[in-house]
Order: structure tokens, then sequence, then C-alpha cells
């Protein structure tokens, strides 16, 4: 089966356990996006040594800004898409509740 034929109980259930795996690693993403990337080299400039450029060098040469980046949308994303499907499900359900009504 696909995510396109389950059912959705079965798409909120994967959905479940994509959200709690990504929680379970959220703490690692954000200590990453405040710590600096281990083994950062000193790059004095000008003679002078700038701890807080060498960290902001070390990260753009490691790709994490990009990582971090792309996870941030995908999570976003992934947010946005959620909510709008849980307000066309409670809508379908209305539908139904309303189909149902006597006349």
């Amino acid at each position: 089966m696909s995510l396109r034929t389950d059912s959705f109980v079965s798409v909120a259930r994967r959905l479940r356990t994509a959200v709690e795996a990504f929680e379970a690693v959220a703490g690692v993403v954000d200590a990453a996006s405040a710590m600096a990337p281990q083994g950062t080299p000193a790059r004095p400039h000008d003679g002078v040594s700038r701890p807080v450029e060498n960290v902001v060098l070390a990260r753009e040469d490691a790709g994490l800004y990009w990582v971090l980046d792309a996870t941030r949308r995908n999570a976003v994303q992934a947010v946005l898409h959620t909510e709008a499907a849980t307000r066309r499900a409670r809508q379908a359900g209305r539908s139904l509740k309303s189909d149902r009504a006597p006349s």
C-alpha cells in the first residue's frame, strides 16, 4: 500500500510515528543550531582571532545552515499541511452529521 491509497487512520498512524521520531531528535537539532561544530578551526583574520566568525564559517563549511534551514522548512510545511488536513477532516465530519440530521 502507499500513502495515496492507505486509509486515513493508517496515514494518521504513520504521521504520529513521524512526529514522535521528529520530536525525539528536535532537541538535537536545537542544540546543533546553537552550538559550535566540533573541531571548529581557529581562523585568525588580520592576526586577530574572532571565535564567532570561526563558528559561522565552520557551520557554513559543514553545510549546517542549509541542513537546519531545510529541516525547519520541512517541519513547518508538515505542520501547515497537517493543520489543513485536520480542518478538512472536521469539515467532512460536520458534513456527515448535517446529512444525517432529521428533516
